[in-house]
């Protein structure tokens, strides 16, 4: 059944004045499109739906015909599927951060392991830059607990760290 309320764009409990004058509207605003067989179709349309509503009787018995149409299903909402669908893989994303974040926050908490005295097995040395003018070297250190690379600057304190 076509909800005349809405077609004229107005409340329920709309008064007589405020139904004339979104008719008004309506009638001005589709009647300068006359051309259109759609336009002047909806413009009976919001005729019929003047003449009802402005009519107490007619009013009347639309209201509780109104009131008796079921409410229209309405379609899902596919952004509200789409988060429901991937809800389960957000929360265990965030909690996989959360718990890496922890990682970190622990890692930076604890004191480092010191080797004092540990043997170096290898010192081999790597370029990282490519620049002739200024080539920055580093060296890959190899003891019997752990790899890890130093650049030339401190390369030598790393290494001496060692002995």
């Amino acid at each position: 059944m076509q909800d005349y309320y809405r077609l004229l764009g107005v409340d329920v409990t709309a008064s007589q004045v405020e139904i004339e004058q979104a008719y008004q509207r309506q009638k001005t605003r589709l009647s300068r499109r006359t051309a259109d067989p759609a336009m002047q179709a909806r413009l009976r349309e919001v005729h019929t739906g003047y003449e009802i509503l402005t009519h107490p009787g007619r009013r009347l018995a639309y209201n509780v015909l109104l009131a008796q149409e079921p409410e229209p299903e309405l379609p899902p909402d596919p952004t509200a599927l789409m988060m429901a669908r991937y809800a389960p893989a957000a929360r265990w994303l965030n909690l996989a951060l959360v718990a890496f974040c922890l990682l970190l926050a622990l890692d930076w908490l604890l004191p480092p392991r010191e080797f004092a005295r540990e043997t170096v097995l290898t010192r081999q040395i790597v370029s990282v830059s490519s620049s002739a003018s200024d080539p920055q070297m580093a060296y890959d250190v190899t003891t019997p607990a752990r790899r890890f690379g130093c650049p030339a600057a401190m390369g030598t304190v790393c290494v001496k760290a060692c002995r």
